[in-house]
């Protein structure tokens, strides 16, 4: 089957929150945060008029996954069975382990809109790459062009799909060369879910400071942060309660985090979206997306020393 690019549409974004609305429904807290990546993310470049979804969750163990499995039904989604659709390309300078770069994929049914949706663990490498490539885009006015003019090339000279994506794989590490020197200049984190090491300022009697979240048993009660957002990311954040802290990829747990507010405004243009659980470890109850119209990834305003950051690709 040929590859058929579109010019940028304007109701990408919008139709991207649609589907970023259905899967918080279906998935509630199970999904950390939800992102719109892929070339349908980029304004202004050429894509196939597929949405890819990218869903981030603390944990793809085998109980977890049926968990996925389950929610996905409920909006008509199947999990593609594929192999390469259970592990992301790996770049060829990466040298930890190839189970970092596992994810599960789910494409949409019959008689919806089309789109893919790709599941990743919070702090994995894979998580970082396609938030980077789409940073990166948006923010380089040179290569943008410059990448859609080799998608046209390509796409009209691949037979099929799985040898237009044989080729682009590899064309992407270089691109993303580029997009590792313009994430160091521009200082580009992972959006937060949280990524980054938080120090507890104090702990809870015989409970310890930090706890991993299981995907079927929602994390200790979270605060609302101070945050900044812009666009591609929103995000779900709680009511008051006990301060937290975070661990690495993992969503928020424990004691330690500065109690802060959450700006008022309406939701405003497309983006991915962040979740957080109102919870108590017995009754999770998540609360309405903030976003903001302007440019790449959320970040939470929260007591941060400088220690271990989230993994990264060295390219």
């Amino acid at each position: 089957m040929p590859i058929t690019l579109m010019p940028s549409s304007a109701s990408w974004p919008a139709e991207f929150d649609s589907l970023s609305a259905e899967l918080h429904r279906a998935l509630g807290t199970l999904a950390l945060r939800i992102d719109h990546i892929g070339s349908t993310s980029v304004p202004g470049l050429a894509a196939k008029d597929v949405i890819d979804a990218q869903v981030i969750v603390a944990s793809l163990a085998p109980q977890d996954q049926d968990l996925l499995v389950d929610a996905f039904v409920t909006v008509g989604f199947a999990r593609a069975g594929d192999s390469w659709n259970q592990r992301d390309h790996i770049p060829i300078t990466w040298t930890g382990s190839h189970t970092a770069w596992d994810k599960m994929t789910f494409r949409s049914g019959p008689g919806l809109r089309p789109a893919n949706v790709h599941v990743r663990i919070a702090g994995q490498p894979n998580e970082r790459y396609a938030l980077l490539f789409r940073d990166y885009l948006r923010n380089d006015v040179e290569a943008r062009p410059a990448w859609e003019g080799f998608k046209v090339r390509l796409a009209r000279e691949s037979r099929d799909l799985h040898a237009y994506g044989a080729l682009k794989d590899p064309a992407t590490d270089v691109l993303m060369v580029a997009a590792e020197r313009w994430a160091r200049s521009s200082r580009w984190k992972v959006p937060d879910h949280a990524v980054d090491w938080v120090t507890p300022v104090r702990s809870e009697p015989d409970e310890p400071t930090a706890r991993r979240p299981s995907m079927n048993r929602p994390a200790a009660r979270a605060i609302r942060p101070t945050v900044t957002l812009s666009a591609g990311s929103s995000r779900r954040l709680t009511k008051g309660g006990d301060p937290v802290t975070h661990r690495p990829g993992i969503g928020p747990v424990g004691p330690g985090v500065e109690h802060g507010t959450l700006g008022a405004g309406p939701v405003a243009e497309a983006g991915s979206v962040m979740a957080m659980t109102n919870a108590s470890t017995r009754n999770p109850a998540p609360t309405a997306v903030q976003r903001s119209p302007t440019g790449c990834a959320a970040r939470a305003t929260m007591k941060e020393p400088a220690q271990t950051p989230p993994a990264s690709i060295t390219v």
